[in-house]
């Protein structure tokens, strides 16, 4: 049995999905130097804190689309209305709402949604992982030398370096998806440049209820901090990867 927060935030998140998976009248408007947000984007964003403030109404907001105070105490949500909005403008299916629930410095529950691609990432603190609404039995990911690491465009290392341990590297565009991906056994790794916390809050609770370590490059457990670099692994495969790290972007 789910949660009360759990099955109140998935339909409240499948309504947001459904609003991404209107693409019809998009507006686009540049925020900076290759920084878009769409017109979707603001509605959804508008649209979850709505909805979320009425069940909620001593929660705070940490939003991609929004002004933002850190170091929030007591309860709060992080969303990205649409983690991958260079992807949804251009009609590429790798986007995805993004909510995740913290109470007490703890993420509590969690969802990735695909509405294009009709897939739900979905996490409770304790309780598991979900795909679909069934629980992930996570693959064991092929070894390194074969896997696909996934990165972003905006990481600063040498992805030259990913195929001297690893089979290739890979960017799908939507950070939150690709941590996803590793937790359910579909990349062998996710390694992250600069993420803000509404890039992997919510896949982060996915992947680690997958059974999968979330670390910083201190190899220490990840924190809720602003902005993180991450990487995404099984525990046999850690220390591999972090020499990996190190060796394509030195500190």
């Amino acid at each position: 049995m789910m949660s009360k927060d759990y099955e109140f935030l998935k339909e409240v998140v499948l309504e947001a999905g459904q609003m991404m998976a209107d693409t019809a009248s998009l507006s686009i408007e540049q925020k900076g130097a290759n920084d878009f947000v769409t017109n979707r984007d603001k509605e959804i964003q508008d649209f979850l804190i709505e909805r979320l403030s009425k069940q909620y109404p001593n929660a705070k907001f940490v939003a991609e689309e929004k002004m933002n105070l850190y170091d929030l105490p007591g309860e709060y949500f992080v969303i990205d209305p649409i983690d991958g909005t260079h992807n949804f403008m251009n009609g590429i299916p790798l986007c995805a709402v993004c909510l995740a629930y913290v109470k007490d410095g703890e993420i509590r529950e969690s969802f990735v949604y695909n509405s294009l691609l009709h897939e739900m990432f979905s996490a409770s603190k304790g309780e598991g992982a979900f795909f679909n609404g069934e629980r992930v039995a996570r693959r064991k990911s092929l070894p390194l030398d074969r896997s696909v690491i996934l990165t972003e465009d905006g990481w600063k290392g040498d992805k030259s370096v990913i195929r001297k341990y690893a089979a290739c590297a890979r960017i799908l565009g939507s950070a939150e998806i690709g941590i996803c991906y590793a937790g359910c056994g579909r990349c062998g790794a996710y390694i992250s440049p600069r993420l803000h916390l509404w890039d992997y809050a919510a896949g982060m609770l996915f992947a680690q209820e997958c059974g999968m370590l979330v670390i910083e490059r201190n190899g220490k457990r990840a924190r809720l901090i602003e902005p993180n670099h991450i990487l995404v692994c099984e525990e046999d495969m850690k220390d591999e990867l972090l020499a990996l790290w190190a060796e394509a972007e030195p500190e």
